[in-house]
């Protein structure tokens, strides 16, 4: 018997009353299971406690998925002052670090 593919997906870091959380919607968890029968794996976009290329190594894939936040602009080589927001730098470094 084979075992399902483990499928990472990178957390937003959400507000929740008084404190921080590390969430992902719901409509990308369903999204996966039923298409690719993949377990989903929740990677909390905490850098300086997940170390990126130990993670990668333990994935079979990794989906990118939508965020409420943007890429902040130096990531993609801009130098925008003025850039919509809102942004999660640690989603960001995450991200590029496990990509």
């Amino acid at each position: 018997m084979n075992a399902r593919p483990i499928l990472g997906m990178i957390c937003c870091q959400r507000h929740v009353g008084t404190e921080y959380a590390q969430a992902v919607m719901e409509r990308y968890l369903y999204g996966v299971s039923p298409h690719v029968d993949a377990i989903p794996l929740l990677i909390p976009s905490l850098p300086a406690f997940v170390d990126a290329e130990t993670v990668a190594g333990r994935l079979d894939g990794l989906l990118l998925t939508g965020s409420p936040s943007n890429m902040q602009p130096h990531r993609y080589g801009e130098d925008i002052d003025d850039a919509p927001g809102p942004f999660d730098p640690n989603r960001d470094e995450m991200a590029m670090a496990l990509a």
